[in-house]
């Protein structure tokens, strides 16, 4: 015999119309037809058996219903239709939900779409910047141009190119045979890894770093937001790609067997997560998006004469 068809909609329409279950509602009519045979009396009409009456009153009268049982059934009844009311609206504000989520998600898309064109912008003015920079110094202050120069580097003020070393790390594979469908905290890459590969190859001499594009300062932040990692207030994606400038064999010697290596080879033989490095030639990291100047001293030297005979330094 086929098992009868099911349909969640009859379900709800049936506890809508009849909150109470059908068990109790016979429990109720069984006590009110008790009721009515007791409040009738003995077969004559009297107040007992034969009318007799006892010294508390009529022996034969039915006690008083209790109103406790009729009480707890109203309360049943009403948490009942508040608990399937709140079920049909929770069904019925899952779309809307969903239509929140892709108004959020496609506002989140055209921010950072704005985010990135300003950061380009910021870029191409800052080059510009550079160059007024450059001619109004002009030809007689080369060392002042190279330590400028040599500073912008370190502070991520300026573009970084040369040699270095490329490391990545991506959350652990999906674990398709357990069905889980989903990575486990400990297989996803948390900021603290982020942190500790950055830190050793600060340590083997980069000269700059970024994450996913996204240039380090001695001012940066890498932190975690949910399951996302954040660095300096923006949100990356995995895979997460550090890459560094500066001696490619010290820093790939460091990505693979220094302090960053042995995290990196732990978070893998320990979690599964995912990682690689390589050496790599003309690299080029962006300019930080994010500079502020904190301190400031005055010039103690020889005041620096502009093609005009200005000081420029004044």
């Amino acid at each position: 015999m086929a098992r009868p068809a099911f349909s969640s909609d009859a379900l709800l329409t049936d506890i809508m119309q009849r909150p109470l279950d059908p068990g109790y509602a016979a429990a109720a009519r069984r006590r009110a037809a008790a009721r009515d045979r007791h409040s009738a009396g003995g077969p004559d009409g009297g107040d007992g058996p034969d009318g007799a009456v006892g010294p508390d009153g009529p022996v034969g009268r039915a006690r008083a219903a209790r109103p406790g049982w009729s009480a707890a059934v109203v309360v049943a009844g009403l948490v009942l239709g508040l608990v399937t009311g709140a079920g049909v609206a929770a069904l019925r504000a899952g779309p809307l939900q969903a239509q929140d989520r892709a108004v959020l998600e496609a506002e989140v898309e055209r921010r950072t779409a704005v985010a990135d064109r300003l950061a380009a912008d910021n870029t191409e003015l800052r080059a510009l910047i550079e160059v007024e920079q450059a001619a109004a110094i002009g030809a007689g202050a080369d060392s002042l141009l190279a330590a400028t120069e040599e500073l912008g580097l370190l502070t991520g003020a300026v573009e970084a190119t040369g040699e270095g070393v490329v490391v990545v790390l991506d959350d652990a594979p999906v674990d398709e045979v357990a069905g889980a469908g989903a990575v486990s905290d400990e297989g996803r890459v948390q900021d603290l890894d982020i942190q500790t590969v950055v830190n050793g190859l600060w340590a083997a001499g980069a000269e700059g770093v970024s994450v996913n594009g996204q240039r380090l300062t001695s001012l940066s932040t890498i932190r975690s937001a949910g399951d996302a990692v954040v660095v300096d207030l923006r949100q990356l994606a995995r895979p997460y790609t550090i890459t560094a400038v500066g001696d490619a064999e010290l820093l790939l010697e460091e990505a693979r067997t220094g302090s960053a290596g042995r995290w990196a080879a732990f978070l893998r033989d320990s979690y599964g997560v995912q990682v690689s490095a390589e050496a790599a030639d003309d690299l080029v990291l962006p300019a930080a998006s994010r500079l502020s100047l904190r301190h400031a001293t005055g010039a103690t030297q020889e005041p620096v004469v502009g093609p005009q005979g200005e000081d420029v330094l004044e």
